[in-house]
């Protein structure tokens, strides 16, 4: 975690069947206003574990696209909310649902 720049979940075995990353990251777009990035990866195991894995994951792909870019425009909406109702780094998810 950076502190407002990024934000790394991680997933590793026992508790899950491979190791995989999930990051999120604000930059700066260069005209004053600020991009979210999405990137994932993942390492799945050799084996028949990890073939089935790999097989699950080209299945899910497009499911998997769909769901992060909704993910994304509502997190779109609710910032572009919290910054026409003025409210800046400190704003509840209460606050915005209440909108």
């Amino acid at each position: 975690v950076e502190p407002s720049r990024a934000l790394v979940p991680t997933q590793e075995p026992p508790a899950h069947p491979w190791h995989a990353t999930w990051a999120f990251g604000l930059v700066p777009d260069g005209w004053g206003g600020t991009r979210l990035l999405v990137r994932s990866r993942s390492i799945r195991p050799p084996g028949l574990t990890g073939f089935l894995a790999d097989l699950g994951g080209e299945l899910f792909d497009p499911v998997t696209l769909i769901m992060t870019k909704r993910m994304l425009v509502g997190i779109r909406a609710r910032a572009e909310l919290a910054h026409q109702r003025g409210l800046r780094n400190r704003a509840t998810v209460a606050e915005l649902r209440a909108a």
